[in-house]
């Protein structure tokens, strides 16, 4: 997650600067895809073993006692 923090603290100080345009070179970018495919792979990891908790199985079972 370096690169994602790495931007962010360039944005931050562009923003500070007043800048209008921001320009990063490829190699950077490709960091940055780097860190935010990994990052959403973890996020859907973490949503599949979620969903994977929830899914027990519950019995109802209802009787109706002794009608007549």
């Amino acid at each position: 997650m370096i690169h994602l923090q790495k931007f962010l603290e360039r944005v931050r100080g562009g923003e500070a600067r007043g800048g209008k345009d921001f320009i990063m070179p490829m190699s950077e970018a490709k960091g940055m895809h780097a860190d935010l495919t990994e990052l959403l792979l973890e996020l859907r990891q973490l949503k599949e073993a979620k969903l994977a908790q929830k899914e027990e199985i519950v019995e109802v079972k209802i009787g109706g006692g002794g009608f007549k």
